[in-house]
């Protein structure tokens, strides 16, 4: 399968581990920067079965790609979303009720203490 980051930023390029792609028999071409114009935009997908697009694609181009069968758009800034509300919401938690939110992390903790010296690699 071959997947195709059309509209790539360099600094999210570097972190990415293509090691589990290529063990799988799958191949990424990565493209820094928004294509020019239209053309340039079917020139990178073409032969695609994949795309993953950071910011959008213009009208018509998803049209002329019909080898595409998966895309996923606005990686990794919509997980980065989700990371950025949980941690607002745990620390307003903690700023709101401090009592709670040490009983929380109380449990959790003990529960993992539990689960790692009670449970874990023990054969049912």
């Amino acid at each position: 399968m071959k997947l195709v980051c059309v509209d790539g930023e360099e600094q999210f390029r570097a972190v990415l581990d293509l090691e589990p792609v290529r063990a799988a028999g799958h191949q990424l071409a990565w493209y820094d920067g928004t294509p020019s114009d239209a053309d340039d935009w079917r020139r990178r997908l073409d032969g695609a079965d994949g795309a993953m697009l950071m910011w959008g694609m213009p009208e018509g181009v998803l049209s002329s790609a019909p080898a595409l069968r998966v895309v996923s758009f606005a990686y990794p800034i919509i997980p980065v979303l989700f990371i950025a509300v949980g941690l607002w919401m745990t620390f307003q938690g903690i700023l709101q009720q401090p009592f709670i939110a040490l009983a929380a992390a109380l449990t959790i903790a003990t529960g993992a203490l539990f689960y790692r010296f009670r449970i874990y690699g023990r054969k049912i």
